[in-house]
């Protein structure tokens, strides 16, 4: 601190804070105000820059990572979705003996005739419906005559397989199949064939067969065209499509999977006549990750 006597004055100049801040007069004497040296502000001002960019790294972190887990649980959902699909349609199967059609399929898909419910119109009793005179109070536009309607339909899974302009093979995910005329002549993919794109998340399907018969005590096989169906069906699915030249069964992501019984005549009268030792509707399923 310096004090120095002011030649124009009887006020005495005391210099209090070095070089930075302010002169002003406080009770009659000259004081430094305190204050900041511009690199004092300089360095204050980047600490805040750098403080704002980190919160805001953070955030934007937080986001993205909100936005995988969400997609994650999309993809999950979606694939769950999908064996619960096959689960019901391998459960309603049957064995349709007027053409010795059953369950048949590769590793690639299978399809397999299955019991279902007429549509709504075939219940309705109305003269457009073909049932009688006696229309209800409010009866729905239905088409004259009504297409034809079986309760057992043949259902199938694949993969969804397109070319792109260059000719490249792509797959869009799997599909379901339906035909609902057995006894037709001549089946057409579009016309007497419905397929339906069931979800875009699941690229990857290996489907295998128990075969009792296989090996000393049974064993999986890759293809069924006994009309009997198999004990039980294994079903991988994963949504990244499996590369050329790799091993199905050494796929190397992530998949869902699942064992599903495949009812049959002896295994229904056996639980029709309680005898209690009836297979299992389905089994347990999981998830398989690459080591």
């Amino acid at each position: 601190m310096s004090e120095f006597q002011s030649p124009i004055s009887n006020f005495r100049f005391r210099r209090t804070g070095g070089a930075r801040g302010k002169w002003e007069m406080e009770n009659g004497k000259w004081k430094m105000a305190p204050g900041f040296t511009l690199l004092e502000a300089v360095l204050s001002l980047s600490l805040t820059v750098m403080l704002l960019g980190g919160v805001y790294t953070f955030y934007h972190a937080t986001l993205a990572g909100r936005e995988d887990i969400h997609q994650a649980a999309g993809r999950i959902l979606a694939q769950r979705r999908v064996l619960e699909m096959m689960t019901e349609d391998l459960r309603s199967g049957m064995l349709l003996a007027t053409v010795q059609t059953g369950l048949s399929g590769t590793a690639e898909g299978f399809s397999i005739p299955r019991a279902v419910l007429p549509p709504a119109p075939v219940f309705l009793v109305g003269a457009q419906a073909g049932a009688g005179d006696v229309a209800p109070a409010a009866e729905p536009d239905l088409p004259a005559p009504l297409p034809p309607s079986h309760d057992v339909q043949l259902v199938g899974y694949r993969l969804y397989r397109y070319e792109d302009e260059d000719g490249v093979e792509h797959i869009g995910g799997i599909e379901r199949t339906c035909q609902r005329t057995i006894m037709a002549a001549a089946a057409e993919e579009g016309a007497d064939i419905e397929s339906v794109v069931l979800t875009e998340h699941v690229k990857f399907l290996h489907v295998s067969y128990w075969d009792p018969a296989g090996g000393e005590s049974g064993a999986w096989v890759d293809s069924w065209s006994d009309p009997q169906p198999p004990k039980a069906v294994l079903i991988r699915i994963g949504s990244e499509p499996l590369e050329e030249g790799i091993d199905p069964k050494e796929y190397p992501y992530r998949t869902l999977w699942r064992v599903m019984h495949v009812p049959s005549k002896s295994s229904l009268l056996t639980a029709l006549g309680g005898a209690g030792r009836a297979a299992r509707a389905s089994g347990e399923g999981g998830e398989e990750r690459p080591e």
